[in-house]
């Protein structure tokens, strides 16, 4: 049973380097050689970054897959987390046996057959992320069974991740050439405002048409089950609660 979401946006398979990104963002203001002027269109570029990370994109997102343990409710999130939309109990071959529906925190007390009466009898229904900001941790709304860890021992987690800052020159962004457009446009603006101000306006105006161009090819692949925090889905395997 897969999880049936549409595909996103393709990443670039290897996307140019940051020192790349930032060489063409200076070049606008005609330093692209300036180590002090690239040092500040990377600056750039993260502000870039950080304005992408206020909402989750399709091209981010991603799956990882951990051994679940008998009456064990909470497990380990990747670093780069941004939000669950999604999961998938799996059997020792590592196929898809049944899915688990991501809740919002506030509505997990709504799932009371799953703290109560179906304690130790049932798998999880739902899963949710209680608090990331004090622990970056995946809580299922009761204990994994024992009797269900010979069946399925592992859980493949579903979830849009966070765009890593950019670090250093030789780091690749595997990123859709959409988006790459939007950080050096982003960049090229926060140049321009500080070497070359006559050019700020049109620097803006092509930051913003790159951001339109990267929300509306995202839009394309909208697909609501993977969207929408707490869609349901169908369960259609007995034994889950």
């Amino acid at each position: 049973m897969s999880i049936g979401i549409s595909a996103p946006i393709s990443p670039s398979p290897a996307g140019p380097s940051v020192g790349e990104m930032a060489r063409q963002a200076a070049t606008l203001v005609g330093l692209p050689d300036h180590p002090e002027a690239l040092e500040e269109a990377k600056q750039g570029i993260n502000r870039g970054i950080r304005e992408l990370n206020t909402r989750v994109w399709s091209f981010t997102r991603k799956t990882n897959k951990f051994t679940l343990f008998a009456n064990i409710k909470t497990y380990p999130l990747p670093q780069d987390w941004k939000r669950s939309y999604g999961g998938m109990y799996l059997d020792e071959f590592e196929k898809d046996v049944s899915r688990c529906k991501y809740i919002a925190p506030d509505e997990l007390r709504y799932f009371t057959i799953d703290r109560t009466t179906a304690v130790g009898t049932k798998l999880p229904r739902v899963f949710t992320v209680m608090n990331p900001l004090a622990k970056l941790e995946l809580e299922f709304s009761v204990p994994i069974p024992q009797g269900d860890i010979a069946r399925t021992p592992f859980f493949k987690h579903y979830y849009f991740s966070n765009i890593p800052l950019a670090v250093n020159d030789t780091q690749l962004m595997f990123l859709p050439s959409a988006a790459e457009n939007y950080l050096i446009a982003a960049s090229e603006y926060f140049l321009a405002r500080k070497h070359q101000p006559a050019k700020a306006e049109l620097a803006r105006s092509e930051q913003d048409r790159s951001f339109r161009n990267l929300l509306r090819d995202d839009e394309a692949t909208h697909n609501e089950d993977w969207q929408i925090p707490g869609t349901e889905f169908s369960f259609g395997t007995s034994g889950v609660g």
